[in-house]
């Protein structure tokens, strides 16, 4: 029977920002500057509706995050989805042989700042996401 890799679990200690938030897990715990990290706090426990049995309490996502600064046994991190920006942008051509303009347009989605975590509070687990 396989068995599934257990992620390391910590907590957010600090909130900075909205977006971001500071982790009690670092360097020492194998944090690199490619881990992202699950903020999410645990809510009620959730039962199965046939044997009644426990599934465990429920995750409430507060966000992804990726690391800004690793220390040792800290990391700062901030929220990993960008609020997105789209437009519009007609590009003009000259005249072609039958006299017509060509003018089409072009969609571009532009990222810009990071949107922030739901509510992140001290005391949120974290779990390292790779």
């Amino acid at each position: 029977m396989a068995t599934r890799q257990q992620k390391k679990v910590g907590k957010v200690v600090q909130v900075l920002s909205p977006t971001e938030v500071v982790v009690n897990l670092g360097l020492a715990d194998g944090v690199d500057h490619d881990t992202h990290f699950l903020l999410y706090r645990t809510g009620e426990e959730v039962r199965d509706p046939d044997t009644n049995e426990s599934l465990g309490p429920l995750e409430v996502v507060r966000g992804i995050g990726r690391v800004k600064h690793v220390q040792d046994r800290l990391t700062t991190v901030v929220s990993a989805r960008r609020k997105r920006a789209r437009r519009l942008v007609r590009k003009h051509y000259p005249a072609s042989t039958i006299g017509m303009y060509i003018v089409p347009e072009e969609e571009i989605i532009e990222e810009g700042d990071p949107e922030p975590f739901d509510n992140a509070q001290i005391g949120d687990m974290v779990r390292m996401q790779g």
